[in-house]
């Protein structure tokens, strides 16, 4: 029993340092979640080999249910410091609404602070999984923000 603990203590560590060695706060966020995407993609596989929309239903749960990680940790580590550099912005530009040209400031501000955006959504995550299930691709995806990026061509 001693030495399966210690195993299982030696694989907890390993993750932990795969989280930590992200390039960056976004990655390392979604490395933290990633083991429910995993569950969700082996429970998928399982539920498509019945054929029925099971399968969809269960993509479903663990998409809502990593993006609740993922946004949870977002708010926990970030969300703060992201609203003081949209505060700021609004307060230094004066403008009511924010313009395509404003957002792409902010983003650079934000990246210039070390701030990740926040996670991409699970409709947004629906919306990729369909483009990529009409172009061929697998129904189990697990999508982060850089992928969004290349798949849509916005961020």
């Amino acid at each position: 029993m001693k030495s399966g603990l210690s195993f299982l203590g030696a694989m907890f560590i390993v993750f932990l340092v795969w989280i930590t060695i992200g390039k960056n706060h976004g990655e390392r966020i979604e490395r933290a979640c990633s083991p429910f995407g995993w569950a969700g993609n082996v429970t998928v596989s399982l539920f498509s080999l019945t054929g029925g929309k099971a399968a969809d239903h269960a993509q479903d749960m663990f998409d809502r249910v990593t993006y609740g990680c993922e946004y949870a940790s977002w708010r926990l580590f970030f969300e703060s410091r992201y609203l003081d550099v949209i505060k700021a912005y609004f307060r230094a530009t004066g403008v009511a609404e924010l313009s395509e040209h404003d957002l792409q400031k902010i983003e650079k501000a934000l990246e210039y602070e070390n701030i990740p955006l926040p996670p991409i959504t699970v409709d947004e995550r629906k919306a990729l999984r369909e483009k990529l299930k009409e172009e061929g691709y697998g129904k189990t995806y697990n999508f982060n923000r850089d992928e969004r990026e290349d798949w849509t061509g916005r961020k």
